[in-house]
Formats: structure tokens, C-alpha cells, sequence
């Protein structure tokens, strides 16, 4: 096996330890398949091409394919959307994170674009301690992005292994010398990465709000937490395939009931999302307000399948629950999470009990309700300081001349449900402020997320304080059964929660009839003409209506067209200049005065054929006095000649005397007193042979 081969087998050893410490990071385990295979196809055309005798930087070529065939055949030429959704993802998610597909590619991709820099670095310049340096790039982003403990088996060990197959397979090739300088240079290059993990560390638990601690006993009762966003796992369901997620059964009637995960309570920019909040240890009677006069008592037993969460499906009001496990609770959105570094998987095949009551008020009891306050410090009321105010007035020309908010609530509701709106799973995901903003002005087209985004927005602007729920709806009762109903991924939903001073939080489903089989979990209210597309209100212009809305989602920004031309001048400055980057990096390895003499000789040896290809076209082969002939058409100067002559025979004593080549001989000197190319676009020695 040659050298290079060796440090190649050596390289994709490290890079999978330290792609292994991303797993705290997702449940998923596909991205670091996908880069096996990128990495294991690159390796395999590079070395194919290397044996072919080609040179190092056309080798770099082949490696390229896989990963760019997989980048069109999955991105496209825009990328943009999937790497938004994904950034969306992840900044709004907790790990361990659910699957992905996005962040399954994109990760995948990253991680064998890492490969080939730490193989450019390894194998090709030979520069171990830097590829070190890089190769820590993974347990840095464990230790920034994971708010669990990261286990020590995963940091130490793995670094450590890394650190030993690069040292050895360099080694074993002679390159690395073994001398005291280089190993002290690699050794202060692993510490400095620990420092800067060390760093991140710290970073990272002040950055980020804190998590309950993963092991029992741990941490206070009631850290503030934010969690995975139910969200994400709503669009993921609504466009997967439907399979059956659980089941329940009722002890009464009840013709089904929603079944709530979380709130997101906080509204701005990008939309609603999870907001920090407690989480205090359950002990089966949960921490809720007394259900308002006209409730229904609910006893439902659970039964999950396989669907992990970091939320448990529940019925608004659940006063009890009863599940095996360490569980904690969120009285605030009433939100039940396991108690677990992987709880995601915690609620997999899981069954549980619940009683309490749910609580539908009529139309004649809404009719008198005024807004209330929830005494959540305004979370539930507040508004993003950039609103469009064309939002502001459809508001108010939807709910115009109704004396009570009750009432208002049901004409947002009426409105959504109109046919004025269409529903469309196609739609565009984003929930952002501008894009309820188009969906509500102008496309008017979306699914069970939008509406009730919008309602929720809509209410606020009118001063109810409001947020989105989601869940499940009641699903499909299971036919020979007393009151058992089953629930599959496309019954995952989105609806309306509103705050009224005498019911409390009251559900709304503005979602479109028909577009859903469910059962409104409000009252029905009395009939009325609802909005046609001639009559719906039309906001007016106002006095900003040329204003710039900076909303959007994570890369939903104006300055997008620019990044992207910042991008495209990087990636052609890079082309331009690289090639002759390349020869300069070798010509300064080469001359390098820190291996062995004999090291230095060669190296030295190997920089006289690279100038003699760049000025000529051609690599001298043969022996060492044939491709010393090829100096006359660098210089005819005489002391040049000379210093060559005295390289060359140095060259010889060091592959075939026993004798030590004179330690004087100074061969990075000599190679200095070349003269340079002709400067090229793609200099000669880069790509040919002998």
C-alpha cells in the first residue's frame, strides 16, 4: 500500500470518530450514512485516479462527483429553500432533534466537504497538525449546539483516536519525523482546540436557556427550558406519509376531543414559537386552572405507536396524569414533556391515562365575553414592533360595530372559514409575520398552520391575547368499539387559543370546513351570510405602505440577492487564484528547513522538477543526472548549475550511499535561487507527469 493510500485509510478513520460526536446533536443517524457513502465514493475515485498516475490536483476532480451530483440532484440550482426551512429547523429546535430530511442532506454534505478539506490538508500537504485543528470541528459543534451534558466517552476517547491514527499513519510514512518540535506543535495544536471547546462550552450554557438536567436528581425543579417546537413536527407529519401515530378511548360520549401538545406562545418576526417558560415535576395531579362552569369531564386512556415527541398529546383541561416514567410539566401551556436526554424517544409505544374536562362555551356565551388577562408578563398580547399596518386595519374592519371581543373572535374565525380562503397543503410553509402578511392580503391560500397564525395574529391586533395550538385532532372512532378513536400523522393540526377573563383559554379552529374531518371544538355559531371575495374587507393604503418589512424567515432577508453575489465574486476570486495559492503552499512546504536533511533534500529535489514542468511543460524523468540536464532551460548562470549539481548529488547520497548527505549542503537555500515561472492561471506542475 503506498503512503498515500495509508494516510487516506488513516484520515477516513479520524473523520468517522469525529463525525460520531454529532450524535447527541439528532435521533437521526441517516446524515452520517449519506456522508459515509459521499466520503467512501470520493476516496475510492481519487485513489482510483491517483493509481492512474495522475497528479494530486487532478485527483481532486473526481473527488468532487458524488457530492455535487447528490447537491443538484437534491437543491437544484436554488437552494435557498431547503437550506431555510433547515436553518429554521435547527435554530427553533432542542437537541436531540427529530428527523430531517433537510438537515439530513445539508449535514451531509458538510461533513464531506469537511472530508475534503482534511484530505487537501493531510494527504496531499501533508500538514497533520492543522488537519488536527479542523478535525475538532464536530465535537465543537456537540458542545455548542447540545444543551444536555455531552458524556465524556464521546469528546476525550474520540480525540484522542483521532489524534493516534493521524500520528501513526504519519509516522509509519516518515513525513512527521517523530522529532520533539513536531510532536510538541501538535500537541499545543489539540490543546488549543480544547481551549476553544472549553470556550464554546461556556458560551453556549450563557447563550442558550438552560435545560433540566438529563439525570435524576439533577438541576433545580423548575429551570426555565425551551424545548423542541411542536411546529416543525407538524409540517414534517402533514407532508410525509399517513400512517397511525395512536389511539385513545373515551369514558363517556364525547364524540372525540383535540388532543393538545404545547402552545407557542411567543410572537415576533419569524412568526410564534415556543417561549421560555418551567417546568415543575409532576406527581399524576397536574397543576392546572379550575375548568369554567359548563365543562365536560373527560377519563382517557392513551396508547402511542411509534411517533416520538418531546411533547405528550393531551386534552385541554387534563387535571390528572398517569404514565410510567419521570415527567414534567408546564402549567403555563399546560404542556406534559418526559424527562430525558433522549426524550424523543420517550414517548415511543408509551401509555398513559389522563382525566379532566373540556369546555366548549356557545355562541350565547361568548356573545358577553370580554378579553382577559392571562398574566404571562404580555407574552400573549405583545406584537412584533415591525407589523405591517395594513394588518392592523383588516383587524378592525373585520370585527367593526361588535360590542363584545367574544363576538369579535367568532367574525376572525368566520372570516378565515369563508370562502374567501382556500385550503392548500402546498402552500408555503413559512408562518413568518410577512408571510401571514401575503396569506392574508394577498394569496390567501394555506393549511391548518396559517389559519391559525393569522386568527392568532389577528386577535392580538385587536387586544386578545392569543396563541396557536398544536395537536391532534380527534381523529377517526374505531368502528366495534365502545369509544375508541384513532389518530394518524395527517390528523396533526394547528388551532386558535384565545384568552378570556371568564372561561380562560378557549379553543378556536379557523381552519376552512371540509378541509379537515373534525368536529369544531367551539360551538357552532348561528348562520350567518359569511364574506364573498367581492365584500371581504380590503385594507387600505396607509401612510407606510412603501415601508420595507424586514420579517421573514431565517434567510427570508433583503440582503439575500447580495449574499448571494457576495458568494458568487468568493467562489470565482477562489477559482482565479487557487491554483497558483496551491503551487505557492508547496513551494513554501518545500523549502521548509524543519524535516530531516534528507527530508529536505527530496523536498528540495521535488521543487527543482515542479519549476522545471512550470517553465517548460515537460517533467524530467529519468535518473537524477538525466533530470538535472533539464536545468540549462531554467538559467544558464554557472553558480546556479552549480548549486544544482552539488542538490543533485545529495539527492543520490541520500536514496542510495550509507553515508549521511553533508548537513551544510542547505537545500531550501538553493531551491530559493530558482527562478519563478511565468505566472499561469493553472500552473504546469499542477497537472502533469512524467
Amino acid at each position: 500500500m503506498k503512503p498515500r493510500e495509508l494516510r487516506t485509510l488513516a484520515l477516513i478513520g479520524a473523520w468517522a470518530l469525529s463525525a460520531v460526536a454529532l450524535f447527541p446533536i439528532s435521533v437521526d443517524r441517516g446524515w452520517l450514512l449519506l456522508a459515509a457513502c459521499l466520503v467512501g465514493i470520493s476516496a475510492l475515485l481519487g485513489g482510483v485516479v491517483r493509481r492512474l498516475g495522475a497528479n494530486e490536483f487532478i485527483t481532486f476532480i473526481p473527488a468532487l462527483v458524488p457530492g455535487v451530483v447528490l447537491y443538484f440532484l437534491t437543491l437544484g440550482l436554488d437552494p435557498w429553500p431547503i437550506i431555510e426551512d433547515t436553518a429554521y429547523f435547527v435554530w427553533y429546535s432542542v437537541p436531540p432533534m427529530p428527523e430531517h430530511m433537510g438537515f439530513r442532506l445539508l449535514c451531509a454534505l458538510a461533513l464531506w466537504l469537511l472530508y475534503l478539506i482534511e484530505e487537501t490538508l493531510y494527504v496531499r500537504m501533508q500538514l497533520t497538525a492543522v488537519t488536527l485543528l479542523l478535525m475538532f470541528t464536530p465535537f465543537l459543534a456537540t458542545t455548542i449546539g447540545s444543551l444536555y451534558p455531552i458524556a465524556n466517552w464521546i469528546f476525550l476517547p474520540g480525540a484522542a483516536a483521532c489524534f493516534l491514527l493521524l500520528l501513526a499513519a504519519s509516522a509509519s510514512e516518515g513525513s512527521f519525523g517523530w522529532r520533539l518540535s513536531h510532536i510538541a506543535r501538535t500537541f499545543v495544536t489539540v490543546a488549543l482546540a480544547c481551549v476553544l471547546a472549553g470556550i464554546g462550552a461556556l458560551w453556549g450554557g450563557k447563550a442558550l436557556p438552560a435545560l433540566e438536567s438529563p439525570f435524576p436528581g439533577g438541576g433545580e425543579s423548575n429551570p426555565t427550558v425551551m424545548l423542541a417546537d411542536p411546529q416543525l413536527e407538524l409540517d414534517n407529519r402533514l407532508h410525509s406519509a399517513d400512517v397511525q401515530v395512536l389511539s385513545y378511548t373515551l369514558d363517556s360520549d364525547m364524540q372525540g376531543v383535540y388532543l393538545k401538545m404545547n402552545s407557542l406562545s411567543s410572537l415576533d418576526s419569524q412568526g410564534f414559537h415556543l417561549s421560555g417558560t418551567n417546568l415543575y415535576p409532576t406527581s399524576n395531579n397536574l397543576d392546572t386552572p379550575e375548568p369554567p362552569p359548563g365543562s365536560i369531564d373527560f377519563q382517557i386512556d392513551v396508547q402511542i405507536g411509534q411517533f416520538q415527541s418531546q411533547w405528550v398529546p393531551l386534552p385541554w383541561i387534563t387535571r390528572v396524569f398517569e404514565a410510567p416514567g419521570d415527567w414534567r410539566h408546564d402549567p403555563a401551556n399546560q404542556g406534559v414533556t418526559p424527562l430525558a436526554s433522549t426524550s424523543g424517544a420517550s414517548t415511543m409505544d408509551l401509555a398513559y391515562s389522563a382525566s379532566g374536562a373540556v369546555f366548549y362555551p356557545s355562541p350565547d356565551a361568548l356573545a358577553d365575553a370580554l378579553a382577559g388577562n392571562p398574566l404571562d408578563g404580555g407574552v400573549t398580547a405583545a406584537l412584533p414592533g415591525q407589523n405591517p399596518p395594513e394588518l392592523a386595519y383588516l383587524a378592525r374592519e373585520i370585527t367593526s360595530g361588535l360590542p363584545s371581543d367574544g363576538l369579535k373572535a367568532l367574525a376572525l374565525r368566520n372570516y378565515l372559514q369563508s370562502s374567501v380562503f382556500t385550503y392548500d397543503l402546498d402552500a408555503n410553509p413559512g408562518t413568518t409575520v410577512s408571510g401571514l402578511s401575503e396569506f392574508l392580503l394577498n394569496t390567501r391560500s394555506g393549511y391548518c398552520v396559517h389559519f391559525a397564525s393569522a386568527m392568532a395574529l389577528l386577535a392580538r391586533e385587536i387586544g386578545i391575547p392569543s396563541r396557536v395550538a398544536v395537536g391532534f385532532t380527534p381523529g377517526k372512532k374505531q368502528e366495534g368499539t365502545d369509544n375508541t378513536w384513532n389518530v394518524s400523522s395527517k390528523n396533526m393540526h394547528a388551532w386558535t387559543e384565545l384568552y378570556f377573563a371568564d372561561f380562560g383559554w378557549v379553543a378556536f379552529d379557523p381552519t376552512p370546513a371540509g378541509a379537515i374531518d373534525v368536529v369544531e371544538p367551539t360551538a357552532t355559531p348561528t348562520p350567518s351570510a359569511s364574506p364573498t371575495e367581492s365584500d371581504s374587507p380590503s385594507p387600505t393604503p396607509s401612510e407606510s405602505e412603501d415601508e420595507t418589512d424586514t420579517g421573514g424567515r431565517l434567510l427570508d432577508i433583503p440582503w439575500q440577492p447580495a449574499f448571494q453575489v457576495l458568494l458568487g465574486l468568493l467562489g470565482a476570486l477562489l477559482i482565479a487564484l487557487g491554483p497558483n495559492w496551491l503551487r505557492m503552499i508547496q513551494r513554501r512546504r518545500r523549502t521548509s528547513t524543519r524535516p530531516p536533511i534528507a527530508t529536505q533534500i527530496e523536498n528540495a529535489w521535488e521543487e527543482y522538477l515542479a519549476t522545471v514542468t512550470d517553465f517548460t511543460g515537460t517533467r524530467p524523468t529519468g535518473t537524477v543526472r538525466k533530470q538535472l540536464a533539464a536545468a540549462k532551460a531554467l538559467d544558464p548562470d554557472p553558480d546556479l548549475q552549480a548549486d544544482l549539481r552539488t542538490l543533485a548529488i545529495g539527492v543520490e547520497q541520500a536514496r542510495f550511499s550509507n553515508h549521511e548527505p553533508p548537513a551544510d549542503l542547505a537545500p531550501a537555500t538553493l531551491i530559493r535561487a530558482l527562478p519563478k515561472a511565468p505566472r499561469r492561471w493553472l500552473p504546469r506542475s499542477l497537472y502533469r507527469r512524467g
